[in-house]
């Protein structure tokens, strides 16, 4: 898996928006949907849809109001479940930031859950990005995300039934800071299965510089993590000075990753590279 010097893509929606980050791919038979959060001049991070399968659709639109419930929501997870589309996303609602949990029968019409899935009204503990995916050998699920404490992120753990009821947390993290490149977070997990190898895609930021960038992390269980390497940085010579935020699609003989990344203007927009499989 190589992106350092592979072909990148900038999309052209980046231009309807102030900032465009968090994004994330679903693929519902042959359309194939990009979700992610955008914020225009009104300064409120809303999540927004396009279906890139459609030439014609060059204008993304909001998911759904944000007004009079949440002063900004982000990072989208899409999942399907019994002919029913689930997201869960960060959302921030009187300076304090959790995940909650929104349904649809077509992926237009969003229905929010009104209680949070994890929050926290005591402590002063933020969680976001989450990624949910299906376990191959139960019908649990297993819900990935970050929490922050004390301006540190590390990467958590907790366990779903099928219907998205809680039945573990883990109280130690599955991804945490080991090293200078991750010494400030490690959040944005995007978790892949196959042939009973797990593989985890998330964002690391250090601070010596600060830079943000993308790290790779292996398991056999879904809970136990190593190996972890680097496959992305961001380059001066693309005007990137940070990336992060990443999600992992594979097409035919390539792998896409999408991410979002900050240009030397201190603008936030989506990118896409592709790697081949070959």
């Amino acid at each position: 898996m190589h992106f350092q010097d592979s072909s990148y893509e900038v999309f052209k929606f980046n231009s309807f928006f102030s900032k465009a980050i968090c994004p994330k791919i679903f693929k519902d038979n042959k359309n194939k949907f990009l979700f992610f959060a955008g914020e225009k001049n009104d300064r409120f991070t809303k999540i927004f849809k396009i279906n890139l399968s459609n030439k014609k659709e060059v204008d993304p639109k909001i998911c759904f109001d944000i007004q009079n419930k949440f002063q900004r929501v982000l990072s989208p997870d899409i999942i399907k479940n019994n002919e029913k589309f689930y997201m869960f996303f960060e959302g921030k609602i009187n300076n304090k930031t959790g995940i909650f949990l929104a349904s649809s029968k077509n992926l237009e019409n969003w229905d929010i859950s009104e209680k949070p899935l994890i929050f926290d009204n005591d402590q002063p503990i933020d969680y976001g990005a989450p990624k949910c995916i299906s376990h191959p050998e139960s019908d649990e699920y297993f819900l990935y995300y970050y929490k922050k404490y004390k301006s540190k992120k590390n990467i958590y753990l907790c366990i779903l039934d099928k219907n998205f009821e809680i039945l573990e947390k883990f109280e130690k993290p599955v991804i945490f800071s080991e090293s200078n490149l991750e010494e400030q977070a490690v959040y944005s997990p995007d978790v892949h299965i196959k042939e009973n190898k797990w593989m985890m895609i998330y964002a690391a930021w250090g601070q010596k510089p600060l830079k943000g960038l993308i790290m790779k992390a292996e398991s056999k269980d879904g809970i136990n993590w190593t190996n972890k390497k680097k496959i992305l940085e961001p380059s001066i010579f693309e005007d990137i000075k940070h990336c992060s935020e990443p999600c992992l699609v594979k097409e035919n003989n390539v792998l896409n990753l999408y991410y979002e990344g900050c240009d030397i203007f201190n603008k936030w927009k989506i990118i896409r590279r592709t790697s081949s499989l070959k």
